[in-house]
């Protein structure tokens, strides 16, 4: 009971370091820990060969570094060590008191997971001391018999109607080797889970080899005694708290009152320099001209958006979609087609320099996009416009009706650019350069 209650103190030990330092993850690459392990051991030697006796508990207190999957620490130990086995007729057991200090080594593969696996091994000392019980409590010695039974004298038929039988006090009163010492070197492989960035559990199995066979006494043997367990254990990350600098409270400088003497401040306050109507204090649109209507803020309005402020717009509502002079007055259809007139002529002197050099590259790196896209865009908003009106229409030839894509009984200078395309790339069968120079004059004379 007093062992549980020193463990879980250490354990509130650790849990406090996390506390008290406020940890939070930083940029350290190197980090200091503190780790508490607790051990269930069992024994291995030359008397004790199985898995009959109970495991004794083990505790390991242990400081080090930790590098990202890497951990370093050096650990003390100390606990007690209680083995027993019934063997034909001959009691073996002992009880051995042994602390140990050892560095150790630990590699985690996973170092961003919640959890890892992990190997660990070290190099270690060990003292102990190891004692037998062989006899009660009044001093006689056990001799086991045939029926499982002990008794104070050997098992023989003279002895059968004296012999006593005995039961065990378990104390371990016999020495068997006292203040002995060896190297050991444990390897531990198990799992680690991340409870915060602070804060880490972990589990595993430990084979610990000791470089004596004398734990036990028995050295029938020439293989060294060693120790297994199952262990858990806590790890505390500590850096560096974060302080924050407490800031000085700005000095307060004296006011010259002299400076402000001659200073109207209720004319500061309410003063309107452009006359819109709104305080300067207020006002996000300095020097508003006089007669502009402007909205709580100072500012002009543009009633349509078409990026005219009111005040110089020539018409408030222009209609959407159209372009804008600089008074705002939308164009009207004759200007946008005279626009678009002049862009398409841009577009066909490059169809008529590309066909007469036959240069096998697409026409559209010499057409500026705004040249020839604009029109397009606007009859697709205006689907009301009459286009017969500009284009007088007839009959194409059979030879040109290649060109007409869409079959509107029209050859549009976008339908001769795609067919020019698929010339150069030698997809459309029967196409010529003569017949693309044909169906561009075609379009300028007939249409």
């Amino acid at each position: 009971m007093l062992g549980t209650k020193k463990n879980i103190l250490l354990f509130c030990i650790l849990l406090n370091f996390v506390r008290l330092n406020g940890q939070q993850e930083n940029d350290l690459k190197v980090r200091p820990i503190l780790e508490l392990r607790h051990h269930y051991v069992t024994f291995r030697g030359d008397i004790i060969k199985s898995n009959i006796s109970a495991s004794s508990p083990f505790t390991e207190l242990a400081a080090g570094i930790r590098y990202r999957n890497f951990d370093m620490f050096l650990s003390a130990g100390t606990g007690q060590l209680t083995t027993s086995q019934y063997f034909g007729f001959e009691l073996l057991n002992f009880q051995s008191d042994f602390s140990t200090i050892d560095f150790q080594f630990r590699y985690k593969p996973f170092r961003f997971s919640k959890l890892s696996p992990y190997i660990q091994t070290g190099i270690g000392y060990s003292w102990f001391s190891s004692f037998t019980d062989m006899k009660d409590a009044n001093g006689s010695i056990y001799y086991g018999w045939s029926d499982g039974k002990f008794k104070d004298l050997p098992e023989s038929d003279f002895n059968e109607s004296t012999a006593k039988e005995l039961q065990r006090d378990f104390v371990y009163e016999t020495p068997l080797a006292i203040d002995q010492s060896t190297l050991y070197f444990p390897i531990n492989i198990g799992l680690e889970y991340k409870i915060s960035q602070h804060l880490r559990f972990h589990t595993g199995w430990q084979f610990t080899l000791l470089q004596s066979d004398n734990m036990d006494r028995s050295t029938s043997t020439a293989a060294w005694d060693h120790l297994q367990s199952f262990n858990l254990g806590l790890s505390v990350t500590l850096s560096k708290r974060t302080v924050s600098k407490k800031q000085d409270k700005p000095k307060e400088l004296p006011i010259n009152k002299a400076m402000f003497k001659n200073v109207d401040f209720k004319e500061i306050l309410y003063s309107d320099e452009d006359q819109d109507g709104v305080n300067d204090l207020n006002d996000q649109c300095y020097g508003t001209p006089q007669g502009a209507v402007v909205d709580k803020f100072g500012c002009p309005s543009d009633t349509d958006g078409d990026g005219v402020l009111d005040f110089v717009d020539a018409e408030i509502q222009s209609p959407t979609d159209f372009q804008i002079h600089s008074d705002g007055k939308a164009w009207t259809e004759e200007e946008t087609q005279k626009h678009y007139n002049d862009s398409i002529a841009l577009f066909v002197r490059v169809l008529r320099k590309t066909s007469k050099n036959s240069r096998p590259y697409p026409v559209r790196k010499y057409i500026p996009e705004a040249n020839y896209r604009a029109f397009d865009k606007l009859l697709e908003l205006h689907p009301e416009w009459n286009l017969q009106i500009v284009y007088q229409k007839e009959s194409i030839p059979a030879d040109l009706m290649i060109f007409d894509i869409n079959k509107d009984g029209r050859i549009t200078l976008q339908e001769i650019e795609t067919l020019t395309h698929r010339l150069f790339d030698g997809s459309e069968k029967g196409l010529t350069q003569e017949k693309i120079q044909k169906a561009i004059t075609y379009v300028f004379q007939h249409q």
